[in-house]
């Protein structure tokens, strides 16, 4: 498009949403996998295009997103609150609170969740199948059948 095709301004309404088209699918399809290594976080947003591994107490009251892998390394780690979400697979020590605090940990159709105790008011997806735990529990997997359905193996704690 030359200056001189430019007859009004709406041509140049549509210029600016082509760029702005390209920016978004740029940013969703341009991504080098970093992994992010983190001992503690309380209120935050943290995104990953590798995987995100916990090395200290864990995460309270935010928002975890990884392209592949969450994990927790610590028998002692928790997560408390906000929301966990990846691509493959999360690998949780404790998750939520004896009161209830709400947390959601979340993978994608293929994915496997493991959670060593869980307490109630925590959600569980996989998928997009969702499940809410009712009672504490221990040694979680929850992951899809190959009839897509949503599977959670659990033992009361």
């Amino acid at each position: 498009m030359a200056p001189l095709g430019i007859k009004n301004y709406g041509v140049l309404d549509e210029l600016v949403q082509a760029a702005k088209d390209k920016i978004e699918e740029l940013r969703e399809n341009l991504a080098l996998p970093v992994n992010v290594n983190i001992s503690y976080c309380q209120d935050s947003t943290i995104k990953s295009s590798g995987d995100i591994v916990f090395t200290g107490k864990g995460e309270y009251i935010s928002n975890i997103i990884a392209y592949r892998k969450i994990i927790f390394t610590m028998s002692n780690s928790v997560v408390r609150g906000g929301e966990l979400y990846a691509g493959e697979e999360i690998r949780c020590k404790n998750v939520g609170s004896p009161g209830g605090v709400a947390t959601k940990i979340a993978v994608a159709d293929k994915g496997h969740i493991w959670i060593a105790i869980a307490y109630q008011n925590t959600k569980i997806s996989v998928g997009g199948k969702e499940m809410i735990l009712e009672t504490p529990s221990r040694n979680i997997h929850a992951y899809q059948d190959s009839k897509g359905d949503l599977v959670v193996d659990k033992l009361k704690l």
